[in-house]
């Protein structure tokens, strides 16, 4: 209780999490009573069932109702018992290794960034071949929201789940209740008879069991993010370009039978290498070829190259500046620190780890934002390229150049041990497996070459032991 967020919304209840906060010490036996006798007869009281749903617009036309996604403002109160089911569910899905290793949504340790670089590197490293590669960015129409009940707990009992839990769990998706409520207004009450709750707590975890079985389908490369999907294959003739048709297909059967629809008019089609004229189809409808795409926030195109994406973020950065120059004639430096840490800083930070210390030009230009912003502040600010203050200060404001050289090597360091420590900046030394902290960025000076592979890890991890620890 003590961790729930004030500023999150109240459900229908109309119970805030400050209650609970404030009441912690109070609430927490009868709680505790409580989800004892609802886990132990696999029941759920009504309210907990009801939800007030809000629109929230994702991306193109405002006024297209699919460009939305439906929130479910829950219970408070159930909301802390699904973490509960929740985390029993992830331990008992990771222990036993039921994940798919292509999984990489609402999973510790797995995170857009991580997926990206694997991604990433596989294309880098085949194109470096001179190889050609096709992939498929596939769209699940209102995936949440069509997940039928009755073929998830089949799912969830083909792995084991069963007792008072998965009764708790089927008692948490039926007889649902929701109603709009937009701008003050509220709809009628409505029954709910398929799907998982956006904005539930375990909502993701149930979508990640469902979808847990879709790689198997195919004979191919398949990576996930949640129901963000990507399918992928080296073409260099027509035989592969078949095979990846055969797994397109496969992947429109397993949606048939588990009716979980593609959305084939958002489907993507972007090729990789040596042109050619090749087209696939879903349904008998053809999938739309591009030359870049938006993939986990950030920009791929078909020469897989990041300045476009790395522009893009300073336009929106300086945009923020200004608007905060424009809206503030005077601003102290705490609050102005703040909203820059809000408004401006995270199109500069997001994926910083995947592009960041590729391109020289643009890495000049990330510099530019952060000078503008001190300028503004009234006051000089540099970052040091000293690991020991920056790991004392890992929060630190402004973003320099070293720091994003620190956000790639905290993610190097990630790959090799499989230990999560940001906190930590290292570099590799000549010996392969001795990894020591550096105590200067000063002497590491990224050199580009034109071949893609070098703005891969690996490649980039070769460059670092190849110099002597400075």
């Amino acid at each position: 209780m003590n961790k729930l967020e004030d500023h999150k919304s109240q459900g229908p209840d109309n119970m805030h999490p400050h209650y609970f906060k404030t009441l912690a010490e109070q609430l927490k036996k009868p709680l505790h009573i409580l989800f004892n006798t609802s886990f132990r007869e696999g029941k759920l009281p009504n309210v907990w069932k009801t939800a007030n749903v809000t629109p929230l617009h994702k991306k193109g036309p405002k006024h297209n109702s699919s460009n939305y996604r439906p929130i479910s403002l829950t219970s408070i109160i159930c909301k802390l018992m699904e973490k509960i089911v929740r985390d029993a569910l992830m331990s008992y899905m990771e222990e036993n290794q039921l994940f798919t290793v292509h999984q990489h949504g609402f999973r510790k340790k797995h995170s857009c960034v991580t997926q990206l670089i694997e991604v990433l590197e596989d294309w880098s490293k085949e194109i470096d071949n001179s190889n050609s590669i096709d992939n498929i960015y596939l769209d699940f129409q209102k995936a949440f929201d069509k997940v039928p009940h009755k073929r998830l707990l089949e799912k969830l009992k083909g792995y084991g789940i069963g007792g008072n839990l998965l009764s708790w769990i089927e008692s948490f998706l039926t007889e649902r209740k929701h109603r709009v409520v937009l701008n003050g207004s509220e709809s009628n009450w409505s029954n709910v008879t398929s799907g998982i709750p956006q904005g539930s707590v375990l909502g993701p975890t149930l979508f990640l069991i469902y979808i847990n079985d879709l790689p198997d389908v195919v004979h191919n490369i398949v990576k996930l993010f949640v129901d963000d999907t990507k399918l992928y294959l080296v073409v260099n003739n027509h035989e592969q370009q078949e095979r990846l048709q055969e797994d397109i297909n496969s992947l429109a059967s397993w949606s048939n039978k588990w009716l979980l629809k593609f959305n084939v008019s958002k489907c993507k089609h972007l090729h990789l290498g040596k042109p050619n004229q090749t087209t696939y189809t879903m349904n008998d409808e053809e999938i739309t070829k591009c030359d870049s795409e938006k993939d986990l926030g950030i920009t791929v195109d078909d020469k897989l190259k990041f300045q476009v994406h790395i522009n893009t973020q300073i336009k929106k950065a300086n945009i923020k500046l200004g608007l905060i120059k424009r809206t503030f004639t005077y601003l102290d430096k705490d609050i102005f620190l703040k909203l820059y840490k809000s408004l401006v800083r995270p199109h500069l930070e997001y994926g910083s780890n995947v592009w960041s210390v590729i391109y020289k030009k643009e890495a000049i230009a990330l510099e530019n934002v952060q000078r503008r912003a001190t300028r503004m502040n009234g006051e000089r600010i540099i970052v040091q390229a000293n690991t020991v203050e920056f790991r004392e200060r890992h929060n630190y404001e402004f973003l320099g150049k070293e720091a994003h050289i620190a956000a790639v090597l905290t993610e190097v360091y990630n790959r090799r041990k499989q230990i999560i420590k940001p906190e930590e900046v290292i570099l590799f030394d000549d010996d392969e497996d001795n990894i020591s902290t550096a105590v200067k960025f000063g002497h590491w000076a990224i050199q580009i070459k034109d071949n893609v592979s070098y703005d891969s890890f690996t490649e980039f991890e070769g460059y670092l032991k190849s110099k002597k620890k400075p």
